[in-house]
């Protein structure tokens, strides 16, 4: 790992990828923490990483499956933007509280391993809950933020997502409909990093070696 010279301004990068970022990584090094954050953009190389950072006594949480679990509770094909345009506050609520219940649990170490959660949902938590009192929350654990560009990120997503038998697009359709998406979310990490490493002491670049 490299120590990050500078505490920078976050920009949206266009070509070039970048390594991960990390805030307090000695808390999971030491055990100090029960959960690690791996958050990122669709196509970034969260599951990647996280299969990499694997071991027997760790759990990992996708926190993308909880929306096709909910959708399924509620009959609903999570595929289909013209079901999932439909659904009500009632299911984003139940979605919600899942979310926020399972990031505390892990937090407080009630699922009995030590967790990697992997998603963008921590940003998502952060800006509905109160940025102030969420931040105040997460800066006690630990973050890697993937940083790998939004065009690489896109292509990626764009490419798994048109093999997937449930949403019958091209790849091209993917590619425009996926842009569209990362750049919002983009946005949103990179404020919410920028705000995480403001907290940290231990700020580091990760560099993955396979």
């Amino acid at each position: 790992m490299i120590p990050l010279p500078i505490l920078f301004e976050t920009t949206i990068p266009v070509v070039a990828s970048e390594e991960p970022i990390a805030t307090d990584l000695h808390l999971w090094k030491d055990r100090t923490s029960p959960v690690l954050f791996v958050v990122g953009l669709s196509g970034s190389g969260k599951t990647t990483l996280t299969k990499m950072l694997m071991k027997p006594d760790v759990k990992v949480i996708h926190l993308d499956n909880f929306f096709i679990e909910t959708c399924e509770e509620y009959g609903v094909n999570a595929w289909d933007p013209k079901e999932t345009d439909k659904l009500d506050k009632v299911f984003w609520s139940k979605y919600f509280n899942k979310l926020l219940k399972t990031v505390y649990d892990a937090a407080s170490g009630k699922l009995g391993k030590r967790v990697i959660i992997e998603g963008i949902q921590p940003v998502d938590i952060w800006s509905i809950e109160g940025e102030e009192k969420m931040m105040k929350f997460f800066s006690k654990y630990p973050f890697i933020f993937m940083n790998t560009s939004l065009i690489m990120s896109t292509i990626r997503s764009a490419q798994r997502e048109s093999k997937d038998p449930h949403i019958k697009k091209s790849i091209i359709w993917h590619a425009y409909d996926r842009l569209r998406i990362n750049l919002n979310l983009k946005r949103r990490i990179d404020k919410f990093r920028k705000e995480r490493i403001k907290l940290s002491d231990d700020v580091v670049v990760v560099k993955v070696v396979q």
